[in-house]
C-alpha cells in the first residue's frame, strides 16, 4: 500500500456568539483538514490547529509537506515524521510552530489509515486500551458577566458533570470573586480548574492563587505565556495549587524542558499541534516518567483532534481527565456523522472511547463542503 495523495481542507466556521477568554476574543474559528489516500482506496484524516486564516497550514500540508510522504508506505508513521520534522529543522530553521501543526495533520491522518487498513481503532495500534470511558470534565466557562457564569456553572453541574474550567485573566480581583461565586454555586463536590491561558505575570499569578487557596481548585492552566519558565518556578514555589500547562509546546523537545524544571502537574498536549499521534503519543510518555499527569488538550479544536485526543488518552497509562469542550462549535459538533466526545455522550462523568476502525469517526461531505475556505 502507497500513499497516493496528500490533500488539505481549511475550514473556517462563524460562531452565533463571541467566545472570550483572559486574553482573546474569539468570532471565528478555523481548522485544516488533512485527507490521504492510499492506492487500495483507503482514505484517513487528520487535523491541524489553524485558528486563524487556516488556509496558510492548508498551503504548507499541500506544497511543503504533501511531497515528502507522497508514494511512502503510510505504516511507516515514524521515518515519515522524522522525514517532514528533520527537512523543515535542517533545511528552515523551523522546529515549532505553524509547520508542525501542519506536520500534525499529516501523522493523524497516517494513523488513521494503519486503522482503517488493520481493522483495529487506533488506540490499539498504541498498545491497548487502559481504560473503557474517560473521565471527563467541562470546558470552559468563558468570561462574561457573573450572573451568566454562575449560571453556566449550575447547569454544567445538572447535565452531570464533576469537574468544570472557568477561563480567569482578566484581573486578580474580578477572576477571585467570580471563582468564589462558582464554588458557592457548585458546592464542594464538583473540581474546579482555573485557566489563565497565560494572560497573568508571575507576580500576579501568586496573588490569584493565594486568594484561591481555600476554594480546593484542582488545578492554575497557563498562568503565564508558556516560554516564562521562571515565572513557572516562582509560581510553584509559591502555592500548593497544581499547575497544568504545555498546549504551546509543539514537540517532545519541549516539553522536556518544562518536565526538567519540575513546574508542572499536569501536561496538556494538543495532538492538532504538537505534531499529531506520534509525537503526542511520545510526549505522554516523557511526561508518565517524570510522574506528571496527562490531559490532553481540545480547545476550539474539530472532530477529528477530538476522535485521535480519545484514542490517545485511552492509551495513556498517566491519564488523568479529558476536556469535553461543550461551548458552541460548528467544527466539532457537526464534522462528524455521529457524536465523538461531546457532552451529549457524558454518562456518570465519563465519555466512551471510538471504537470503530482507525479514528472511528466518518466526516459528513455536506458540513465539509458548507465550511470549506478557498480564498
Amino acid at each position: 500500500m502507497r500513499i497516493e495523495s496528500v490533500r488539505a481542507i481549511p475550514l473556517l466556521a462563524t460562531l452565533d456568539i463571541a467566545q472570550r477568554t483572559g486574553v482573546a476574543t474569539f468570532t471565528k474559528l478555523g481548522i485544516a483538514l488533512v485527507e490521504v489516500r492510499t492506492d487500495t482506496g483507503l482514505v484517513g484524516y487528520g487535523e491541524c490547529l489553524a485558528r486563524y486564516s487556516p488556509q496558510i497550514w492548508a498551503a504548507m500540508v499541500d506544497d511543503l509537506l504533501a511531497p515528502l510522504v507522497v508514494g511512502a508506505d503510510p505504516f511507516d508513521t515514524e521515518r515519515l515524521w522524522m522525514c517532514m520534522f528533520r527537512d523543515l529543522r535542517s533545511f528552515s530553521g523551523h522546529s515549532r510552530g505553524m509547520l508542525v501543526e501542519a506536520i500534525a495533520g499529516i501523522d493523524t491522518a497516517l494513523w488513521d489509515v494503519k486503522g482503517r487498513a488493520t481493522g483495529l481503532p487506533l488506540y490499539a495500534l498504541l498498545g491497548g486500551a487502559t481504560r473503557t470511558r474517560l473521565a471527563a470534565y467541562a470546558s470552559s466557562i468563558m468570561q462574561q458577566d457573573l450572573a451568566k457564569m454562575e449560571a453556566e456553572a449550575a447547569s454544567l453541574v445538572e447535565r452531570g458533570f464533576r469537574a468544570i474550567k472557568i477561563k480567569v485573566g482578566v484581573g486578580v480581583e474580578q477572576d477571585a470573586r467570580t471563582v468564589a461565586a462558582i464554588r458557592r454555586i457548585v458546592g464542594d463536590r464538583i473540581d474546579l480548574m482555573l485557566d489563565a491561558n497565560g494572560a497573568y505575570q508571575a507576580p500576579d499569578a501568586i496573588e490569584l492563587a493565594r486568594r484561591v487557596a481555600d476554594l480546593r481548585i484542582a488545578w492554575l492552566e497557563e498562568p503565564v505565556v508558556s516560554d516564562d519558565l521562571e515565572g513557572y518556578e516562582r509560581i510553584r514555589a509559591a502555592t500548593t495549587i497544581p499547575l497544568a500547562g504545555g498546549e504551546a509546546e509543539f514537540t517532545r523537545y519541549g516539553v522536556r524542558d518544562l518536565l526538567a524544571r519540575k513546574v508542572l502537574d499536569v501536561i496538556q498536549p494538543d495532538v492538532a499541534r504538537s505534531g499529531g499521534i506520534s509525537e503526542t503519543k511520545k510526549i505522554a510518555d516523557l511526561a508518565s516518567a517524570h510522574h506528571v499527569a496527562y490531559a490532553p488538550h481540545v480547545g476550539f479544536s474539530g472532530a477529528v483532534c477530538v476522535a485521535a485526543t480519545l484514542h490517545l488518552a485511552a492509551a495513556a497509562t498517566n491519564f488523568l481527565t479529558y476536556e469535553c469542550i461543550y461551548t458552541a462549535n460548528p467544527l466539532r459538533e457537526r464534522l462528524a456523522l455521529t457524536p465523538v466526545g461531546g457532552p451529549e455522550q457524558l454518562v456518570d462523568g465519563q465519555i466512551p472511547i471510538p471504537s470503530g476502525p482507525g479514528l472511528g469517526t466518518d466526516l459528513n461531505p455536506d458540513v465539509l463542503e458548507r465550511y470549506h475556505v478557498t480564498a
